[in-house]
């Protein structure tokens, strides 16, 4: 298969290179606004504020990155380790999810704009990656092979899982009140009613020699309904021209799109789209 190239739209983008031990900005349009910097701890989660700020996800907090030149504005360490997750919420606050964040488990805490704790809440278990606030304020989380979804009392509301979630890494609530789930090593985007069934699964396996799913990890819903989903190629610092690390997906789940730069990437783990 001839891959195409990924959308005009979603060429520009920020992106946590875990091989390399790196953040870059891709700008094709722009080479000269292009950058690399080292990463100031190990970090899962990027998030895009606007085309000037990033939020990056430390293991002891959040870091604020000045999106046009990779500069860092400002490190939060606000715990001594843990951090998995962080995300801007619409008020200023930032919500962090991790481990033995304070409380022995799994923790979310929502802290207010000088990093002081406005409410916390932790779960039994000692494994979770990417989570999310939902509209209605409950917590979506992912353990392994489960999808969980509580609230800040502590109370689990529902859990489900999907044959073929290995490390399951990110869940998100749409405004269609389904759950968008990444399955990790399953290599594959499914999305779940309430009860957890499957309606749509976005994934690869007609291109698997061309694009070589690994990892399905991070993803970003686009306005059509399509997806862009980060394959993360493994541990490793030569792995850039092994597969393809950003993959665009249609609506109706079929495979559009797709990224690589062999020379100056490895593995990707996260991005944020830049407009």
């Amino acid at each position: 298969m001839n891959i195409p190239p990924l959308s005009d739209s979603l060429q520009r983008f920020a992106a946590i290179d875990e091989g390399l031990d790196c953040m870059i900005r891709v700008d094709p349009q722009n080479p000269s606004r292009e950058w690399r910097i080292p990463l100031p701890t190990k970090s899962r989660s990027l998030q895009a504020l606007s085309d000037d700020l990033l939020v990056l996800a430390s293991d002891s907090g959040y870091a604020e990155i000045d999106a046009v030149s990779g500069k860092i504005i400002r490190q939060n360490d606000v715990f001594e380790t843990g951090v998995i997750s962080t995300e801007r919420l619409s008020n200023g606050n930032t919500f962090v999810g991790g481990t033995n964040l304070g409380a022995k488990g799994v923790s979310f805490i929502e802290l207010d704009k000088a990093n002081q704790q406005v409410r916390s809440v932790a779960f039994p278990g000692d494994y979770v990656r990417r989570s999310s606030l939902t509209p209605a304020d409950t917590i979506l989380y992912t353990c392994d092979n489960r999808v969980f979804e509580g609230d800040w009392s502590g109370k689990i509301l529902r859990e489900f899982a999907i044959a073929g979630f290995r490390h399951a890494w990110k869940a998100v609530r749409t405004n269609r009140n389904t759950t968008l789930i990444s399955a990790g090593y399953g290599a594959f985007v499914v999305e779940c009613d309430g009860q957890g069934r499957e309606l749509l699964r976005w994934d690869c396996k007609d291109h698997a020699a061309d694009v070589r799913p690994n990892f399905f990890g991070d993803f970003q819903m686009l306005q059509n309904g399509g997806l862009l989903v980060c394959n993360w190629l493994g541990h490793g610092t030569n792995l850039g021209g092994t597969g393809y690390p950003l993959l665009e997906f249609a609506p109706d789940g079929t495979l559009k799109g797709a990224w690589q730069d062999a020379e100056r990437t490895s593995s990707l783990q996260a991005f944020a789209l830049l407009s």
